[in-house]
């Protein structure tokens, strides 16, 4: 005997339902049979609370100055230097900021992470004075005072021989220290667009050879255990190197502070600026200079 099927018949007078009802059945149904998904939580620190008020008006402080120099910087504001200084400023303030709970630490991690892998931070630690060392230092050892300047020492003309060291002069810090204070006594206020641009290229160029020469043999000695290190030449070359690149890192920071006359000046600046993007993070990882793309070469 042959099976047969039989399936239900629909009532032909019976109304036929809308799509909207039909979705709500089959939502409904499949609800039964999947269940209800479970959202995340992120876990709580330990001490779970809200952070400080201080530190909370800190990070507002922060952000708003941070705010307003992005769109300052797109529209090529004026007064994007003294922006620049005021986020600088906010941020520091942030950055030293005592902690005083778990709440409060996961709040400054948060906020000094967001700064420093977006268009002003700098993800490499390049000193104790740099963002990411002040940070690891708040939150390992609770050290949040600010950094000790210095007093320069200055020795009475004839004291000494020229060229010695003065008696009680500090120890000398570590090669690429110089070669960022070095870079930042350039005065480039007087350059205009394009012989700062030329100057970057230049640079750019010195900093690849200078490269070239720190990898060379000739820059490294043997110990005799097969470990190398640099020598004095190959010193010498990085500490060239790591210069040019600081001087790069000026000149961009330079030219984009600058407000454009024309088209060409606006596409010599975003020239720059494209290089060092690329140059420091490999793609465009600054949203204020892609705003900044589109609006001048998207047609």
């Amino acid at each position: 005997m042959p099976f047969a099927l039989k399936l239900p018949r629909r009532n032909p007078d019976a109304p036929r339902p809308s799509l909207r009802e039909r979705y709500a059945a089959l939502k409904g149904s499949a609800a039964k049979v999947i269940g209800k998904p479970t959202q995340f939580a992120p876990p709580k620190p330990i001490g779970a609370g809200e952070p400080s008020k201080t530190l909370v008006a800190l990070i507002d402080a922060h952000q708003l100055a941070y705010a307003r120099y992005l769109i300052a910087r797109s529209d090529w504001s004026p007064d994007l230097n003294a922006l620049r200084q005021a986020e600088e400023a906010a941020f520091r303030a942030l950055l030293h900021s005592p902690l005083r709970s778990d709440a409060d630490r996961v709040a400054y991690a948060v906020a000094v992470i967001e700064r420093q892998s977006g268009a002003l931070g700098d993800h490499v630690a390049t000193g104790r004075d740099h963002p990411l060392s002040v940070a690891y230092r708040s939150l390992r050892f609770g050290e949040h005072a600010r950094e000790a300047v210095p007093e320069p020492v200055v020795d009475p003309v004839g004291s000494r021989p020229a060229g010695a060291p003065a008696a009680d002069a500090p120890p000398a810090p570590a090669a690429h220290d110089p070669a960022r204070l070095s870079a930042e006594q350039i005065d480039l206020s007087a350059l205009d667009i394009f012989q700062l641009s030329a100057l970057f290229e230049a640079f750019q160029g010195a900093k690849f050879w200078w490269e070239g020469v720190v990898a060379r043999p000739y820059s490294h000695d043997d110990d005799h255990r097969s470990n190398l290190f640099l020598n004095k030449l190959g010193e010498l070359a990085t500490f060239e190197e790591e210069r040019a690149s600081w001087i790069m890192q000026r000149l961009e920071e330079e030219i984009a502070e600058r407000t454009p006359q024309d088209e060409d000046q606006r596409d010599e600046i975003l020239m720059v600026r494209t290089q060092q993007e690329f140059r420091c993070n490999r793609r465009i990882h600054d949203n204020a200079l892609l705003l900044d793309i589109s609006r001048a070469w998207i047609v």
